[in-house]
């Protein structure tokens, strides 16, 4: 038996079991149910009803992308309500999708809105595994996806989100460090012959049903009948150590909510002329930055230097909040990074649990906060998440310029 033939026969075996195992009933569905049971709430789907439904004014209906991957570019397919681009991307060799909304036309975790559901890709699964995977199931040691689908050499586990989750900068961070929580959970040494586990993040697109997989066979996939959604909570149950949320990061995510913009872009270019000027005509997307002395730096240093408040469960987000800061305060990435690697030995010496070692690997991922657009990351969420007291510097919630004025009136009256 060619190496062929024992891909599509274990790819058989695994789709069967699916289909007839003792446990549960998972009953097949197409790539228009796939959708709308990731989508649709309260049997009412959220997306656009059609390409630009939502440009003149921000009704907070957003579509999914799917994306064919070609061997010299990409080609994506926007998702409305209709569902109606599905007939085009199946039997297609290599197309993809995320759980996500998005705005605009490019699948990028900037683009990205809301999360409708955690997506796990789990490889490596052969006969043992899988029924290893049901018995986990039956006994409660690992949630039950509602959707399974059978991608070709693995599954792909989806646990679908009684709520979106909307998806700002610090929430991502928050979901990315639990869904590692999630991988640890579910690809442990029962249920994947593969020892090392990969981890993915929230924005991980993954085959989709109908469509090839790398082997030629259709992209299957299997729903838990009636299965309940799931909640950030009731997921938090299953995994431990570093990765699990603590109350507090649980009500940032739960609390995560997009105001409605209630101007159109003629109202705003009246109201907001240099903003319309800078953003829509000229199209600088970037965000105006705030000059900070490097005072701020050099206090969240200290702040962390041999502080009690650092345990092992803020390690990681103290490193984080020194790459925000170092962006906020001009410092340059080279210093930042040597900072942070300083504290690698301090950190490592707060560790516990000896499965939880801090690592290069965590600064690494702490310094990808040095970007723009953690720039406007929540005082009080990294309150929150370092478990430091960070006292805000008080303008009695006056614009700078006005602040300033009276602060220089205050000062001249006190010269006289």
């Amino acid at each position: 038996m060619t190496g062929l033939e024992k891909k599509k026969e274990l790819y058989n075996l695994r789709n069967g079991y699916l289909k007839y195992n003792p446990y549960f009933q998972y009953t097949e569905i197409n790539v228009y149910k796939f959708f709308e049971l990731i989508y649709s709430r309260n049997d009412e789907m959220p997306l656009e009803e059609c390409e630009g439904a939502s440009q003149e004014h921000q009704n907070h209906k957003y579509h999914g992308i799917a994306t064919e991957i070609l061997k010299d570019r990409a080609r994506h397919f926007m998702i409305f309500n209709d569902l109606n681009f599905l007939e085009e991307i199946k039997d297609r060799e290599f197309v993809i999708t995320s759980p996500i909304s998005y705005i605009g036309r490019n699948r990028t975790a900037k683009n990205s809105r809301f999360l409708y559901a955690f997506a796990i890709d789990l490889d490596g699964v052969e006969k043992q595994h899988i029924e290893n995977i049901f018995y986990q199931y039956k006994s409660g040691a690992m949630p039950k996806p509602n959707i399974i689908v059978s991608s070709g050499n693995g599954l792909h586990l989806y646990y679908i989100l009684e709520k979106p989750i909307a998806l700002f900068d610090n929430i991502k961070i928050l979901l990315k460090r639990f869904k590692y929580g999630l991988i640890d959970l579910v690809w442990n040494g029962y249920t994947s012959s593969v020892k090392k586990r990969q981890y993915q993040g929230i924005f991980q697109g993954f085959r989709i049903p109908e469509t090839k997989t790398k082997f030629g066979e259709i992209v299957r996939a299997f729903y838990l009948e009636n299965s309940e959604l799931y909640t950030v909570e009731r997921l938090n149950h299953w995994v431990t150590g570093r990765r699990k949320l603590v109350d507090t990061e649980i009500d940032i995510i739960n609390k995560a909510l997009y105001i409605p913009k209630k101007l159109t872009l003629k109202e705003a270019k009246e109201k907001y002329p240099d903003w319309y000027e800078r953003r829509i005509v000229k199209g600088d997307k970037s965000r105006k930055k705030w000059h900070i002395k490097r005072d701020l730096y050099d206090w969240w240093k200290r702040t962390i230097t041999d502080n009690e408040k650092v345990v092992e469960g803020h390690r990681y987000f103290c490193i984080m909040s020194l790459a925000m800061y170092g962006l906020k305060c001009d410092i340059p990435y080279e210093e930042v990074k040597a900072d942070a690697y300083s504290f690698l030995e301090e950190m490592e010496s707060k560790t516990g649990n000896q499965d939880n070692h801090f690592t290069e690997e965590d600064i690494e991922d702490a310094l990808k906060a040095y970007k723009e657009s953690y720039m406007t990351f929540p005082r009080k969420d990294i309150e929150v998440v370092t478990g430091i007291s960070i006292p805000p510097n008080k303008r009695n919630y006056q614009k700078q310029k006005d602040h300033l004025e009276e602060i220089r009136m205050i000062r001249d009256l006190r010269m006289k």
